[in-house]
C-alpha cells in the first residue's frame, strides 16, 4: 500500500506542476494581447482563475499606470483583478463597483471583485476612464494630507484644468 500511495503522491505532483506551468505559458501569451488605452492595460478573459489574473495584472502594473483583467462571460458576471503603482485602488474600487455594478476591494496597490454587466460596458468603461486626472488627484490628497499634518493649516485645492494650485490657511 505504502508504494502505491507513494505513487500517487507523485502523480499528484507531476499534475500540479505541469498546471503551473500551463497557467504561466497561458499567461505569458496574454500578455502579448494586453490592450493599452488611456494608459491602461486590460484583457478580458473567458476562463481564467485568480492567480492567472494577477500575474498579468503584475505585468501591466510595469507598463501603464493601471492594469486590469476580467474573467467571465456576460450571462454569469466578471471577476476582475487590479492594480496601481500610481494610484490610489481603494478609489478605484469604488468607481469600477459604481460603474459596473460590482462588489469588492482590496489594498492600496491591489484590488479584486465581481461585476455584473456585459463585456461591451466594461470596454466604454474602460475607454471613458481619465487617468490622468486621478493621478493629479492621489497627488494633491497626498500634498493636502501632509500639509494638514505637518503645517497644521487647512489646504484648499483649486484646478482650473490646466492647473493645479494648494492654498494654505490657517485653521
Amino acid at each position: 500500500i505504502t508504494s502505491s500511495v507513494e505513487r500517487i503522491k507523485n502523480d499528484l505532483d507531476n499534475l500540479y506542476r505541469d498546471y503551473h506551468n500551463y497557467k504561466l505559458s497561458v499567461a505569458e501569451d496574454a500578455k502579448k494581447m494586453l490592450v493599452s488605452k488611456n494608459d491602461c492595460s486590460y484583457y478580458i478573459a473567458s476562463n481564467f482563475d485568480a492567480d492567472m489574473m494577477r500575474l498579468l495584472v503584475n505585468y501591466g502594473m510595469e507598463k501603464s499606470s493601471l492594469s486590469i483583467v476580467f474573467s467571465g462571460d456576460d450571462e454569469n458576471g466578471y471577476s476582475y483583478n487590479a492594480g496601481s503603482f500610481k494610484l490610489d485602488m481603494k478609489e478605484i474600487a469604488k468607481m469600477i463597483n459604481s460603474a459596473l455594478n460590482g462588489r469588492g476591494g482590496g489594498r492600496d496597490t491591489m484590488i479584486q471583485g465581481k461585476v455584473s454587466v456585459k463585456e461591451e460596458e466594461i470596454k466604454k468603461f474602460i475607454n471613458a476612464l481619465n487617468l490622468n486626472w486621478m493621478e493629479k488627484m492621489n497627488i494633491m490628497n497626498k500634498i493636502r494630507d501632509f500639509s494638514s499634518e505637518y503645517f497644521n493649516k487647512a489646504p484648499q485645492i483649486y484646478d482650473s484644468g490646466d492647473k493645479c494650485e494648494l492654498l494654505l490657511f490657517d485653521d
